[in-house]
């Protein structure tokens, strides 16, 4: 076998470990690590029924925490909400979930009157509340997010 036979053959030979290396890796499926895990949870929403972490298993969730009276940025995510809920509209196991952080003045029919004003489907978004140690701990633990109240 002469010279450039062999090199034919080597360069194939290569060609072929390459494309079946690329093809191997391709398709691995990227791992995202993991940061932390989200507490379970149990509050109330808008029509006084419970949503818990298990609720929500299986499905697309966003979270926010909002309180009714904020003039600050909570208008503003609900605004976002409202724009992700009507992109979404179509996906059904998509849920969006604005949690109260003044379970005291946030009530479930605040809440409702507040998700009203942002034209909620309330099947996706609900407007949860509850006892405010459950909802710090959340914040906090779950969201990695801070957490201090402004009297």
């Amino acid at each position: 076998m002469n010279q450039k036979t062999r090199f034919i053959i080597y360069g194939v030979v290569a060609v072929f470990l390459a494309v079946t290396y690329f093809i191997k890796e391709s398709d691995k499926v990227p791992v995202l690590p993991v940061i932390g895990t989200v507490p379970d949870f149990s509050f109330t929403d808008s029509h006084g029924e419970t949503i818990t972490k298990a609720n929500m298993a299986g499905k697309v969730w966003v979270a926010d925490f909002i309180f009714t009276t904020c003039a600050g940025p909570c208008p503003v995510m609900s605004g976002q909400f409202t724009e992700l809920q009507a992109r979404f509209a179509n996906a059904s196991d998509l849920n969006l979930l604005s949690i109260s952080v003044n379970p005291d003045y946030d009530t479930p029919e605040i809440l409702h009157e507040y998700g009203q004003r942002y034209g909620a489907d309330y099947d996706k978004w609900h407007f949860l509340t509850g006892e405010k140690e459950a909802i710090h701990k959340l914040a906090v633990d779950g969201f990695k997010i801070g957490s201090i109240e402004d009297p």
